[in-house]
């Protein structure tokens, strides 16, 4: 299998080809699921011909997670440290294919593809090593072609290890309940009820970013024996901030009445001024795209937190989204520092100096604008 995979350092073995040609076609043909833009006598087929060729990708990617799996469970340390690094990096890069394609198959590309360019298929008198060939390097080509959407992939720094089975996919409203188990590290207020905490953590964390099409909410799930849904973290990311913002005054509103009625929280009206941040608008100019993570930065989080950010500005980018920015509480150091280690440069406070701006651009290099 691992041979199947890498065959050579920088060149992919047949199965590792099989999972770049599939992943391509499903790119390229993604509009396909949208519907807006296939004749309506053959759209039944195209998208069902979309969907068989994702089930067979995610068979495929499958095979991966449970070797990923073996080699983890296995008795035989010194052969783990051997091989971990090799199944780890692929697990992790299978992971943000398949979540990619999750998302589209929802129908939320809205602009069409371009062209993969296939560089592990064509000729070239170049050597593999000097070009960066291989299964791994072929991935992030595929998700993040050029421009500094590249950086986001090709940043190697440090994090807190994890070594757990885990799948991205889109969240929705039928997963409200399983993303309110986050609230536990995400809304500080004990002495409420944890129904009531939960609920908050919806309102503020959740809600905003699924009032919007097409959207771009993803969990990391753990893959458990039984069928419990266990969420490690999510990223949750809105294409238009200033339409958001321009709305927020109406919902805080709706907020302060709702939890003002309620005998059972004692949350002040005020407090819910600060749940939101406020961003000068030559930073959405830039950077248009809010992002927000609920994340620990642990060993058990971090590492599939960054996988969601880049699914999350994968998706951003195909749709053609210039940059996207996080919004941190200024006492949030972990937050902070993960983000900056991830390649999220510093933009600023927000107007009510509450939050760290972090922002990372997705399709103009950073170095040619003054």
């Amino acid at each position: 299998m691992l041979v199947d995979m890498f065959y050579l350092p920088f060149e992919c073995g047949k199965r590792a080809l099989d999972l770049l040609e599939q992943f391509s076609w499903l790119y390229e043909n993604a509009l396909v699921m949208n519907g807006a833009h296939v004749p309506q006598e053959i759209l039944a087929i195209t998208q069902d011909e979309w969907r068989r060729r994702s089930n067979v990708l995610q068979s495929n990617i499958q095979i991966v997670n449970n070797l990923f799996k073996y080699i983890v469970d296995c008795p035989n340390k010194p052969l783990v440290s051997e091989l971990i690094p090799y199944i780890w990096d692929a697990h992790g890069s299978c992971a943000v294919l398949l979540g990619i394609v999750r998302w589209m198959s929802e129908g939320f590309v809205t602009v069409r593809p371009d062209e993969q360019l296939r560089s592990w298929a064509s000729d070239r008198e170049d050597e593999p090593w000097m070009i960066g060939g291989g299964f791994l390097s072929e991935c992030s080509k595929l998700i993040a072609p050029q421009g500094p959407l590249v950086n986001l992939f090709a940043n190697r720094a440090l994090l807190p290890l994890s070594i757990v089975n885990y799948l991205i996919r889109p969240y929705t409203t039928e997963d409200l309940d399983n993303l309110a188990t986050l609230s536990i590290t995400s809304v500080d207020k004990s002495n409420n009820l944890y129904s009531l905490q939960k609920e908050v953590f919806l309102d503020r964390f959740v809600l905003p970013f699924l009032d919007s099409h097409p959207q771009y909410c993803f969990v990391a799930q753990e893959v458990v024996q039984s069928n419990d849904i266990k969420i490690i973290s999510a990223v949750s990311a809105h294409r238009d901030a200033k339409s958001v913002f321009s709305r927020m005054p109406d919902y805080i509103s709706s907020l302060k009445a709702k939890y003002t009625t309620r005998e059972d929280s004692k949350i002040e009206p005020d407090e819910i001024d600060g749940w939101f941040p406020m961003v000068p608008d030559e930073i959405l100019d830039v950077y248009p795209a809010w992002l927000d993570a609920r994340l620990l930065v642990d060993a058990y989080d971090a590492v599939p937190t960054k996988k969601l950010v880049q699914v999350a500005g994968s998706a951003l980018y195909i749709n053609g989204c210039s940059g996207m920015f996080v919004a941190v509480p200024l006492n949030s150091e972990d937050h902070i520092s993960f983000f900056s280690r991830i390649g999220f440069v510093e933009l600023g406070k927000s107007i009510d100096e509450r939050f760290l701006l972090l922002g990372h651009l997705l399709t103009v290099d950073e170095e040619f604008r003054e």
